[in-house]
C-alpha cells in the first residue's frame, strides 16, 4: 500500500539528474502512481490524487497542465473501501478498442479492504466517462491485494490485468474482451518479502516483461521503492530475471533505485511510443519534503533484450545485400540499425565522402563501382560495422522486372474491402500489357486457411477515373484464365465451378485498383493476386510493364500483413518499398495503423530469410528522393512513423511484410516502385 506526499508542482526538472536519459519536465508534475498514455497526439497521466481520479496532459510530453480529475467527488460506492472519501489509487489509463478505459483502486492505507474499479469514456479527451463499478475485491485474511491495477494486451490484442500489493504479491487475470471483467485462471506472477506492487507488464521482441515496484514507497528518508523486472515467454509467465531468479522466489533484476536529491522510484509506467520506449515513474523530492515528482526516461533494450536507461550501441537490423546489377541502372544499399545516429558508407576499405545515412544510393553504375560496400553505424556510445555487400556490374543483362504482387487479408464491409492496385509503364512504353487478376476465396481451402471468403468478387477500375475496366463473380474454368495462370507459374485452383473471380486484361499504360469484396455481403479472408502475363518471348523494348505494385491491408493486433513481389530477369531491381500508417490519415483514412514496422524476406528456393528489419524512415534524404522520382506521395514530415526503405533486390521471390510498432491495429498501405 502507499501513502501519498503530495506537494505543489516543481518547475523544472532537468536532463543533468541522475539518469542520461531522462527527459526535461516542466509544469504540473504531482504525479504520484504515473499511467502514461498517448491519445491523438497528447500525453496523458493518470494519477493517484486526493479526490477522484487524477489526470494531466502534455502536447508534447514535456510541459504539463493538471486535468480535471475524475469524480472529484467521489462516487457512493467507494466508501465502503475508502471510507468516507474520494481517494483512489493507481489508476491505469488507457485506449482499447476504439474506447477510452481506466481501471483504479480504492482502499485505505494498509487495509486489506479494497476493490478495482472500472470506468469508460468515449475518449481520454473528451472525458465522458461512464462507471463500471467494482471488478475485482478483496477483503482482510484472503491471498491478495485488490490494488495497482495496470491493464495490458497480450502479442494477440487479448486484455489482461495484473494488480496486487504485498499480500500475496503480483497476479494476472484475463479479461472479457467486450466486458473487461475477469475471466478464467488468476496466475500468482511475483512475490517479494520486502513488498511488491505496482506491477506493469509490456511485450517487446518475443518476450513479455515484468516490471514492478519493490520495497516501501513513503517513509521519507527511508524509503526503499525501487524498480525492478523479469520476463517470460508467456504473458502468464513464469517471469525471471536476468540471473535466472524467478520472480515468485523473489527475483528482479533492478532497474532504477533512485539515488542523490530524488529517492524511491516507483509507479512505473511503460509506453511504447512508435517504437520509441519511455518510462515514466515517481521519486520523492528529498529537498522539498518528500513530495512525488514526476519522471519520465527514454527506456531502450540492449544487445540481449534486457530494458536499460543506458543508450545500447547500434544494433544492425538488416544487411547490405550484394547484388550484381544492369550497367546504367541504379545500385541501391541499405543499412538499417537500432539506436544509431550516424552511417559512414566506404567502398574497398575507404571512406565514401558525403555517405552518412542508411541508405548508400549509386545512380548509373559502370562497371567502375564494381567493389565491396561497407556502412559503419555509431552513437554517443559505441558503433556497429555491416557485413561486406559485393557490387558486381554485368553489361549483357537489364535490370529484373516486377512481374507479381499478391496480398492476403481479410475482406470486410463498406470500406473495410481488400485493395490492390499497380500501375503500368517504363521508359517509351507504348501499347498494351496482358495482366491475369485473381480473387482466391474458397481455392485457398486447399491450403488450410480458415475463414475463407466463401464467394469473392473482384472489380478493375482505373485511377483515378474510377472508371470501371473489368469484373467478375466466378471464373468459371475460363481456359484462357487456367493457361494464362499456368504461365506465370500461379497454383491451380480444384476446380471450374469453384466461386473464386478472375480476369485477364490486355491494358494501357496508366494506373489500376483492384477491389475484392464479398459477393452476398459475405466476409473472410482472401487472396488477391496480380501477375505481368506476357511471355517473355514476347515482350519489347517499348512493352508496358509493371513500374508500381501497392496493396492497402487490415494489420491486426501484434501481426502482420504481408505482401508478396516476384522479381524476373538476370540483374538486381533497385526496389522502394514504403509501409505507410500514419501518413494515411492526410487522406482521411479511418483507423490507419500508427506506426509501422516493416520486415523484408527472401523466399526464394521455397526458404523464409530475413533479411531486413526497420521502423520509421526518419526523413532519409535518400528514400525521400527516390519516392519523389518515382512519382509517390509525399509523407508529411521527416518525424512520421511510416517506414520505408531502399533496396537493390536480386531476381527471384520476396515477402514485404508490416506490423504495428507499438502492436496495435490498423490499415496500412504497402508500395512497392521499381526504380530506374
Amino acid at each position: 500500500m502507499k501513502s501519498l506526499l503530495l506537494k505543489g508542482a516543481l518547475g523544472l526538472i532537468g536532463a543533468a539528474g541522475l539518469h542520461a536519459a531522462v527527459w526535461t519536465l516542466s509544469g504540473d508534475l504531482n504525479s504520484h502512481d504515473p499511467s502514461l498514455w498517448r491519445e491523438n497526439g497528447t500525453w496523458w497521466i493518470g494519477r493517484t490524487w486526493g479526490a477522484g481520479i487524477g489526470t494531466a496532459y502534455s502536447s508534447d510530453g514535456h510541459a504539463w497542465t493538471g486535468g480535471t480529475p475524475i469524480w472529484g467527488n467521489g462516487l457512493s460506492w467507494w466508501q465502503a473501501y475508502n471510507g468516507d472519501t474520494a481517494w483512489t489509487w493507481a489508476p491505469s489509463l488507457v485506449d482499447y478498442q476504439g474506447r477510452a478505459i481506466c481501471f483504479y483502486a480504492l482502499s485505505t492505507f494498509g487495509s486489506q479492504t479494497s476493490a478495482i474499479g472500472l470506468a469508460t469514456a468515449t475518449t481520454i479527451a473528451q472525458g465522458d466517462w461512464t462507471d463500471q463499478g467494482a471488478i475485482i475485491t478483496s477483503q482482510p485474511g484472503g491471498n491478495f491485494n485488490a490494488i495497482d491495477p495496470c491493464f495490458v494486451t497480450d502479442a494477440s490484442d487479448a486484455p489482461w490485468l495484473s494488480y496486487g500489493s504485498f499480500w500475496g504479491g503480483i497476479f494476472l487475470t484475463a479479461l472479457d474482451p467486450a466486458t473487461l471483467h475477469p475471466v478464467g485462471t488468476v496466475t500468482n506472477l511475483a512475490s517479494n518479502s520486502a513488498g511488491i506492487e505496482g506491477s506493469q507488464i509490456v511485450y517487446h521482441a518475443g518476450y513479455y516483461y515484468l516490471f514492478a515496484s519493490v520495497g516501501s514507497c513513503c517513509d521519507g528518508a527511508a524509503s526503499t521503492y525501487h524498480i525492478v523486472y523479469g520476463r517470460a515467454s508467456a504473458i502468464t509467465g513464469p517471469y525471471y530475471d536476468q540471473n535466472s531468479v524467478a520472480l515468485t522466489a523473489g527475483g528482479g533484476t533492478t532497474l532504477d533505485s533512485g539515488g542523490g536529491r530524488y529517492i524511491a522510484p516507483g509507479g512505473e509506467s511503460i509506453y511504447n511510443n512508435a517504437g520509441a520506449w519511455v518510462l515514466a515513474r515517481h521519486e520523492l523530492d528529498s529537498q522539498n519534503a518528500y513530495s512525488t515528482v514526476l519522471f519520465i526516461d527514454d527506456l531502450y533494450w540492449d544487445a540481449n533484450g534486457w530494458p536499460t536507461y543506458a543508450l545500447p550501441a547500434p544494433q544492425i537490423t538488416g544487411q547490405p545485400l550484394a547484388v550484381t546489377a544492369a550497367a546504367g541502372a541504379s545500385a541501391a544499399f541499405s543499412c538499417p540499425a537500432a539506436y544509431g545516429a550516424t552511417d559512414q558508407w566506404s567502398k574497398n576499405d575507404t571512406a565514401i565522402s558525403g555517405a552518412t545515412g542508411p541508405t548508400l544510393e549509386l545512380s548509373s553504375v559502370g562497371t567502375a563501382d564494381a567493389g565491396t560496400y561497407v556502412c559503419t553505424v555509431s552513437n554517443a556510445t559505441g558503433s556497429a560495422t555491416s557485413s561486406g555487400a559485393a557490387l558486381s556490374v554485368t553489361t549483357t543483362a537489364a535490370p529484373a522486372l516486377l512481374v507479381n504482387l499478391s496480398c492476403r487479408g481479410q475482406v470486410g464491409t463498406g470500406a473495410d474491402v481488400l485493395i490492390g492496385g499497380f500501375y503500368l509503364g517504363g521508359p517509351g512504353a507504348s501499347g498494351d500489357e496482358s495482366i491475369l487478376i485473381r480473387a482466391s476465396g474458397p481455392a485457398l481451402n486447399a491450403f488450410g486457411v480458415a475463414g475463407t471468403l466463401p464467394d469473392p468478387d473482384l472489380n478493375l477500375v482505373e485511377v483515378p477515373s474510377q472508371t470501371a475496366v473489368g469484373a467478375n463473380g466466378g471464373w468459371g474454368g475460363s481456359a484462357a484464365i487456367a493457361q494464362a495462370a499456368a504461365s506465370v507459374g500461379a497454383f491451380g485452383w480444384p476446380n471450374a465451378s469453384s466461386a473464386d473471380s478472375a480476369l485477364l486484361e490486355n491494358l494501357p499504360s496508366g494506373g489500376y485498383s483492384a477491389v475484392v469484396t464479398g459477393a452476398s455481403g459475405d466476409t473472410g479472408v482472401a487472396l488477391l493476386e496480380m501477375y505481368d502475363a506476357v511471355p517473355a518471348a514476347s515482350r519489347t523494348a517499348t512493352t508496358p510493364q509493371p513500374v508500381n505494385l501497392s496493396a492497402r491491408v487490415a494489420v491486426g493486433a501484434g501481426a502482420t500483413a504481408a505482401v508478396g513481389l516476384s522479381l524476373s530477369g538476370s540483374a538486381a531491381r533497385t526496389v522502394l518499398i514504403r509501409a505507410s500508417g500514419p501518413a494515411l490519415t492526410g487522406f482521411n483514412v479511418s483507423g490507419a495503423i500508427p506506426d509501422t514496422q516493416l520486415q523484408l524476406w527472401n523466399l526464394t528456393g521455397g526458404q523464409r530469410v530475413l533479411l531486413l528489419s526497420t521502423a520509421g524512415w526518419s526523413g532519409d534524404a535518400t528514400v525521400a528522393a527516390a519516392a519523389n522520382s518515382v512519382g509517390a506521395f509525399g509523407w508529411p514530415s521527416g518525424g512520421s512513423a511510416d517506414t520505408a526503405v531502399l533496396v537493390s533486390l536480386p531476381p527471384g521471390q520476396y515477402s514485404a511484410e508490416v506490423g504495428g510498432l507499438s502492436n496495435e491495429p490498423g490499415i496500412a498501405l504497402l508500395e512497392v516502385y521499381a526504380v530506374p
